[in-house]
């Protein structure tokens, strides 16, 4: 018997970056970035293009996410010009590859949302960009490049994620370090205690 085992969001925001940076170009990316009033799971910019991507890993995350942000998805879908430096010029979501979570995610976008791409996750993949698939082809939201101001937004939350990500490195190294200095004390305890049982 086999099951699947349901992917987690961090899981599923990092091969977003991979995707992100290897697939769609993008040499800015950082998750949960704080943009617009809103956090984003995952924000990319291209020279030419800005990238938002919201995960979600069940039904009710995803209606969450408009019924509890409401403004900001009138604010995305608004025509005015003035507003564009502010919304990214992709919005996707990311979903688990669920057929039915599929067909209910597919139909609300369609109705509500049409310029809004959707993406599946497929965890058995080898690659990370292969892990993420599309299955609605996403419309742009404006045409305009990134802004200032948006790339450094990203860049602050790029600069951070990094730092965090080398201190938690050289906290587990510094934990393995310990475990072994530990363990070979102790091996060497029982060899001494056993050689003077012995004599």
């Amino acid at each position: 018997m086999s099951f699947k085992i349901k992917p987690t969001s961090l899981q599923m925001k990092i091969d977003t970056l991979a995707w992100l940076r290897f697939s769609r170009g993008c040499r800015i990316l950082a998750t949960e970035v704080g943009y617009s009033g809103w956090i984003a799971d995952v924000w990319g910019c291209t020279k030419d293009v800005s990238i938002e991507v919201e995960i979600k890993t069940s039904t009710g995350d995803f209606h969450q996410d408009f019924s509890g942000k409401k403004k900001k998805h009138i604010y995305y879908n608004e025509k005015s010009e003035n507003t564009y430096m502010l919304i990214p010029n992709y919005m996707y979501y990311l979903i688990p590859d669920n057929k039915r979570f599929i067909e209910i995610a597919e139909k609300y976008l369609k109705e509500n949302y049409p310029k809004y791409g959707l993406l599946t996750y497929h965890p058995d993949e080898y690659l990370s960009v292969d892990k993420i698939r599309s299955v609605r082809r996403v419309t742009k939201l404006h045409s305009k490049e990134p802004t200032k101001k948006m790339k450094d937004s990203v860049l602050c939350r790029m600069s951070t994620e990094i730092c965090s990500s080398y201190l938690m490195i050289q906290e587990l190294t510094d934990r393995v370090k310990d475990f072994m200095h530990s363990e070979v004390s102790s091996h060497l305890e029982i060899m001494k205690q056993l050689k003077i049982d012995t004599e």
